[in-house]
């Protein structure tokens, strides 16, 4: 069987989407699925650096509880979001959108690597999901629809203030950051179908040699 590495499987998976199936997209998920932990992944010409994982059990076990997924009625069956988005990229519009937004991250990513308390690490990664949907929402519809922004107005009147829509945008799933008690709120507004509580890994995806 074929072993590659972490950085080697990266690089396979996105040249698998990106040129073999000619899937528009970007590289971050590939990325993130390989590598796990919360990691900062800086984005070259010629390829891509990630940063060491910053997730240990101690962030894991208090942020698995502050963190919620919540189902949109749209289901994503098309690339149409992924093809606007890129199509808005190449004609340079929001370039400066992107530019304070990776400027933020930066700024973002250090205060977690400095912070001294796990409370402190989800107080910034809070932060960084307002930020990051403050820009992102203002891509279009195709990103924001009324269908999404009702479940939005549904979630701020339960008391979530930390938001952002996951992937191109226009369905899929909403991630949520919150105290446990604002959690536990929303787990009973909502059906166990609507909502994934997930749990964070440090470990990525792997290959295995066949024996």
């Amino acid at each position: 069987g074929l072993k590659l590495n972490r950085h080697e499987l990266s690089e396979h998976a996105i040249n698998i989407e990106r040129k073999r199936l000619k899937e528009p997209g970007g590289w971050q998920d590939q990325i993130a699925t390989v590598y796990g932990g919360l990691r900062l992944i800086k984005f070259k010409v010629d390829g891509f650096n990630v940063s060491a994982n910053l997730l240990n059990q101690e962030l894991s076990a208090y942020l698995s509880p502050r963190m919620l997924l919540i189902r949109t009625k749209t289901l994503r069956k098309n690339m149409i979001s992924a093809q606007a988005n890129e199509s808005l990229v190449v004609k340079g519009e929001f370039v400066n959108d992107i530019k304070h937004l990776v400027k933020e991250s930066k700024i973002i990513w250090n205060k977690m690597k400095s912070s001294s308390s796990t409370k402190e690490i989800y107080n910034a990664l809070s932060d960084s999901l307002v930020i990051s949907w403050n820009y992102k929402s203002k891509w279009g519809s195709h990103v924001l629809n009324s269908e999404i922004l009702m479940l939005i107005e549904r979630l701020k009147d339960l008391g979530v203030h930390s938001y952002k829509l996951i992937g191109a945008g226009g369905g899929g799933c909403l991630l949520i950051m919150a105290n446990p008690s604002i959690i536990a709120n929303v787990k009973r507004n909502f059906r166990p179908d609507e909502i994934i509580q997930f749990k964070l890994v440090s470990e990525g995806t792997s290959t295995k040699s066949n024996l």
